[in-house]
């Protein structure tokens, strides 16, 4: 027993340092990716790395309160189409218009809240779906003499100095956004105002009898939620030089909706792999677009029926296994 207790004691001593110079060399590699990699290789990143900002933001209502959003692409379109529109007619400064985007989004996001979150279930999943669509369709064909319609609208170049900002900038500005978003969501899932949240998605009944405000919890809930998912628009728009409706479909809602399933539903750390995978693995599945929803199909099923929690908690399983043959 003692010589065991010893050998973990070793064990933990000599591990410690092991993990310390893996998660460097981890944040070493991730600093110096985007001046090794190819173009192609940063493009996807980016997409990427805009998919981790959206399953983060989604997640704050979906995984925290448990409640269903199918118009998480319209927040996205408002912090876009935000950028771009105060670009375009008031060339506002990009920083500024990203910020006025998101307080937008959030206000938007408080107005439709108060009829919304009276539904629960599959009516309110029904409910975010038509806010989504109207968002879609406003852009696309209600107000095409400002938003170009489907031909979309070309924004300027962010520039410093003269010299345009390219993808490394935004890489680098795509990562402490992630970073912002990830202690946002940390901060909260550890805060009273967390934990009442996550009550909500677990009962309910329970959570009113312990004095829990529901309507009040959801409102902030959908607030900050649509303010992320409006910076991730107002990001994204600006790197790509271009803000057109095709970003903002229903597709994209799902796919956000996958991302943060895939991740592992209530956990901010999933939300960032899942937006990861999903989001790449769409920008590879362009050439067989017609097989594109069967693919986040299967995939769906896969996680489903042999990951159920994500596949964060699939990774931590695989380790605990791994420890335990070492111990034997």
């Amino acid at each position: 027993m003692i010589e065991r207790t010893a050998l973990n004691m070793k064990k933990n001593i000599l591990g410690k340092p092991l993990k310390l110079a893996f998660a460097g060399a981890v944040i070493v590699a991730i600093l110096l990716f985007p001046i090794f990699s190819s173009r192609i290789t940063l493009h996807f990143a980016m997409v990427g790395l805009t998919g981790a900002i959206l399953a983060l933001g989604l997640n704050i209502f979906f995984g925290y309160c448990g409640q269903i959003n199918f118009g998480s692409a319209g927040f996205f379109a408002i912090g876009g189409y935000g950028v771009a529109l105060l670009d375009k007619y008031i060339q506002m400064p990009y920083f500024a218009s990203l910020f006025l985007s998101i307080v937008i989004s959030g206000i938007i996001a408080f107005i439709m809240s108060l009829p919304l979150l009276r539904l629960r279930e599959y009516m309110l999943a029904l409910g975010t779906l038509a806010f989504g669509m109207a968002i879609y369709e406003a852009v696309s064909k209600g107000f095409t003499s400002y938003t170009g319609g489907e031909d979309g609208i070309n924004i300027s170049k962010l520039k410093f100095f003269g010299t345009p900002a390219g993808d490394t900038f935004f890489f680098y500005l795509f990562l402490i956004a992630i970073l912002l978003c990830y202690w946002v969501s940390y901060a909260l899932r550890n805060s009273r105002t967390g934990r009442a949240m996550v009550s909500i998605s677990q009962d309910e009944t329970a959570a009113t009898s312990l004095g829990v405000n529901i309507n009040n919890y959801l409102i902030q809930a959908f607030m900050l939620s649509g303010m992320i998912l409006a910076l991730a628009g107002g990001l994204f728009v600006k790197w790509t030089g271009w803000c057109s409706p095709e970003y903002f479909s229903l597709k994209n809602s799902i796919l956000i909706l996958l991302a943060v399933v895939v991740g592992g539903v209530g956990s901010a750390f999933g939300a960032i792999i899942g937006g990861l995978i999903m989001f790449i693995l769409q920008e590879i599945l362009v050439p067989l677009a017609i097989y594109e929803m069967l693919a986040y199909g299967i995939i769906l099923c896969i996680f489903l029926l042999f990951m159920p929690k994500g596949i964060k908690s699939g990774i931590i399983s695989i380790a605990n296994w791994f420890k335990g043959a070492n111990r034997r």
